[in-house]
Order: structure tokens, then sequence, then C-alpha cells
């Protein structure tokens, strides 16, 4: 059984169903978000924030937060990863995807547009805050390769289906285009290639 937190139109939920998971249940504090999921995909998905999870304690043997942690609020961070672990079976994993704050790719994206550093920063310090309450905890770093055949290709995943973004994307245009063709980490035929490092945080609840 599986909760994605800050699960969105519900993606990596049919990945989960996909792979043939027993129950698989999300939530987000989005209602157009929610309505979304449930109208494309349908599927359970509530609507909350990650600091007051509306499911059973003890109940699910995986929670994942893949690049949502640092949406919390900053001042619900702890309190979401502490209804993480009330919610996992003892013996559950949590497991925390974030992307790193760095990279060319982080430079031409978010020194341009939308500059994630501090509530990154303090995603982080909230995970490892939290370790002492998990009985175990790894991570592994590694570099997650991007191609973006033209401009259009690298707005599109700027705006990462948030449309409120675009009208920022259209003041800055200018600058992005050219942090694109200069920051990458090189390019070819294909396009302009990124390798942007990612964290994965596995944290491992007692068990019985």
């Amino acid at each position: 059984s599986v909760a994605d937190i800050g699960c969105g139109k519900g993606a990596l939920m049919r990945l989960f169903i996909d792979l043939q998971a027993d129950s698989v249940v999300g939530c987000d504090p989005s209602s157009g978000q929610v309505q979304a999921a449930q109208e494309l995909f349908n599927l359970r998905v509530e609507q909350a924030g990650a600091e007051n999870l509306p499911f059973e304690s003890d109940s699910l043997d995986t929670v994942t937060f893949v690049n949502s942690l640092h949406h919390v609020p900053r001042e619900h961070m702890q309190s979401a990863l502490a209804e993480a672990h009330r919610i996992l079976k003892p013996g559950g994993n949590l497991v925390i995807y974030e992307s790193v704050v760095e990279g060319n790719q982080y430079g031409a994206f978010h020194a341009t547009f939308n500059d994630e550093t501090e509530v990154k920063r303090l995603a982080y310090e909230a995970i490892q805050n939290a370790k002492p309450t998990f009985e175990s905890y790894n991570e592994v770093l590694f570099l997650l390769p991007h191609c973006f055949a033209d401009y259009q290709a690298y707005e599109d995943h700027c705006l990462g289906g948030d449309a409120s973004r675009r009208a920022i994307l259209m003041e800055k245009k200018d600058i992005i285009a050219q942090a694109l063709l200069e920051k990458a980490d090189w390019s070819d035929e294909q396009g302009y290639h990124y390798e942007q490092p990612i964290r994965i945080s596995f944290l491992h609840k007692q068990g019985e």
C-alpha cells in the first residue's frame, strides 16, 4: 500500500498501480489537481495539506514525496514528516525525491525564473531533523539527464503544467532563452543537454 503526498494529477500513482501495488492513495492541497486526478485516472485522492494527512495511523507500507516536500509551507514541513511517520506501518518506508540546488539546469531555470534555494534547504533540514524518529536513514545522489530540443520545449518544462507561471516566463523570456543557450552542459543536433542532481532520501520506520 502506497500514499503519494503532493500527488498533483496522479501520474506517479498511475505508475504504482501499473506496478501492481495492492492499494494506492494520494493527497494534494489543490482542489484543481485533486479533481484532475479523479477525472483523468479515477484515482482515490484526498484534498489535504501534508501537515494533516487524512489517512489512518500505521496503515501504509510506503509514503512518497516526489518533488513536493519543498512546496509544503515552511512552518509545516516538520509536521508533514511527522504525519508520514504516523501513517506508516511499523517497518514501512518514507521515500523523498528532491532535485538538488546545484548544476547548470538549476542555474538556468531557478536563477532566472523560480529560485527555490531557500525552500529546498529547509526541506532537507526538515528531513535531517526527522531522522531520529526513524530506525534508519539512507540517501542516494545521481544525475538525471534532460534534453530540450528548443526554447519551446524548455518553456513547457518550466511551466510544469502550471499556467500561472506563463506571465512570468513571458516577462523574462529573453533572459531565460539566453540562459538555455549559455548554461547547457553540452548541445548537439538533439538539443540542449543538462544533468540535474537528484537526491532520494529513504527513512525506515522501526518494525514491531
